[in-house]
């Protein structure tokens, strides 16, 4: 440089020009534009947020179900952003996704597909006279072309209330078994039948 110095030396003077000293020797930087910016939309958010909590009739600790269907209206509105949303009713943006996009909310194809389930896994449980449990309902629907776990088959008679009425039938037979003595003992010759 036509100065004579070093141009690490002026990268370090303009580093200390951007940094200004605050009592007790901690350092904080001037506000740039940049920075200034970044600020105003922080405080933007912030009064977001605020407004959210003074419109809405419930709070960050309400019950979820609440919070949801104020986050779908608020949605709906288009003057808030999701982000904003969420984090003033604290809820997780995936779960206000789930809860706006994947419809799971009574009138879904979710909740169609698993009423038509529910039906045919009470047919065929009808049709076994109550002898299937959830694994041979869900092979027989498996069977049928529906796809269905054998735990989601479990899940859906537990809420229906049914249950094999053969459960405790191998346990039964076994625990019989046991207990059964041998009175003949195989000790004695026999030549033949219907002598012991």
């Amino acid at each position: 440089m036509e100065t004579g110095i070093s141009s690490s030396t002026i990268y370090s003077w303009v580093k200390a020009e951007r940094k200004i000293r605050v009592k007790r020797g901690t350092e904080r930087e001037i506000v740039n534009h940049k920075s200034y910016n970044q600020l105003i939309e922080y405080a933007k958010h912030l009064e977001g947020m605020l407004e959210i909590l003074k419109t809405c009739d419930c709070g960050p600790c309400d019950s979820l179900t609440d919070k949801l269907s104020i986050s779908e209206r608020l949605y709906h509105e288009n003057k808030y952003s999701v982000r904003m949303i969420c984090e003033a009713l604290d809820i997780l943006r995936g779960t206000f996704y789930n809860h706006i996009f994947r419809n799971k909310r009574g009138d879904s194809s979710y909740e169609k597909r698993k009423e038509n389930l529910r039906i045919r896994i009470r047919q065929v449980y009808k049709d076994s006279n109550q002898i299937y449990g959830s694994p041979k309902i869900a092979a027989t629907l498996e069977g049928e072309g529906i796809k269905a776990s054998k735990e989601y088959v479990r899940r859906l008679m537990l809420e229906m209330g049914l249950e094999s009425i053969r459960k405790g039938a191998k346990k039964q037979y076994t625990e019989d078994a046991r207990k059964m003595r041998n009175i003949v003992n195989q000790t004695s010759d026999v030549d033949k039948p219907n002598q012991v």
